[in-house]
Order: structure tokens, then sequence, then C-alpha cells
């Protein structure tokens, strides 16, 4: 509820600090069995009783192991937080900082086959993104001024794309 967002969590230390806040709510969540049927009493009677029982009984199991695997998460992120930060160096920011010098590559087919790089496969691969995924050919129509069409063969389907070329 108001737990921390994962983007928030810098550190171990906080990373423990909410995972303890996690527990306790998971642990208040064992007097459901208790108090769910009670406020269902005052609301609907009798059937507001049973029903705040149902739902007293499954909060008191769900919620102290959802608090468990919500706090073991909470942890791990901070942990990872702290190992990121540590890895922080002059060679790390050096690689980071690195100009591409060339688009990824495509790769084809379901299980990601590597074929010599093609700058229209690249730059298709930037424009569609995930759309390509599973293509096994692609085949360059006529090019036409700055823009290739293309026909992108998939094992079960047929595509139409447009690639631009690079100058």
């Amino acid at each position: 509820k108001n737990r921390a967002p994962k983007s928030q969590i810098q550190g171990a230390q906080q990373g423990f600090n909410a995972a303890g806040k996690t527990l306790m709510e998971g642990v208040g969540g064992m007097f459901d069995v208790v108090t769910k049927p009670i406020e269902g009493a005052k609301k609907d009677g009798i059937w507001g009783f049973g029903t705040g029982l149902v739902q007293g009984t499954l909060g008191t199991i769900v919620k102290p192991v959802a608090a468990i695997g919500t706090a073991f998460s909470e942890v791990t992120d901070g942990l990872a937080s702290s190992s990121n930060q540590l890895n922080v160096n002059e060679d790390t920011q050096r690689r980071s900082n690195r100009r591409r010098l060339r688009l990824p590559r495509l790769l084809f087919g379901d299980l990601g086959e590597v074929r010599k790089f093609v700058d229209i496969e690249a730059q298709l691969l930037q424009r569609y993104g995930e759309n390509l995924k599973g293509v096994c050919e692609v085949v360059l129509l006529e090019r036409t001024g700055k823009s290739t069409p293309v026909v992108l063969l998939y094992s079960d389907k047929l595509a139409v794309a447009v690639a631009t070329v690079a100058e």
C-alpha cells in the first residue's frame, strides 16, 4: 500500500527497512480472521459475518505469504542497488559512455540465428523492434530514393516494411 517503489530503494539499508515494514503489514493480516467477520456482521448481519469469516481466513493465509515474497523482493532490490553502486568505477563509466559504432544486428528465426551484419536489416530492427522477432528472411525489393521496401518472411506469415537508407 504505502511501500516505496522499487526505483526508490537505494541501498541495502533501505531494502531491509522496507522489508521490515512489509512484514509488519503481513503480520497485521493474521488478525483478519477476527476483524473481518466483525466488520462484516456490523455491515450486513449474519451474511456479512459469513463473508467476513471467509475473507478473514483467506487474508490470514494470503497476506503473510505475500508479505514474505514482497519483503524478499525489497531486500534483493536494495542489495542489487548497493552492488550496482559498488561497481561504478572509471572503466564502467567509460564503457557506458562509449558511442556505438553501428546499430545492433537483426537476429533471425525463433532461435536468434546470427548472420553477417547488413545495415538495412539493422535499421529495420531499430525501426520495428520486437515486431521483427522470428523473421526468417529479409528480401529487398527495388530501391526508390532513400526508402527501400522489403518483404519479411516468417515461418508462418509474410509482412511488408520500408527501410530508410542512411546516407
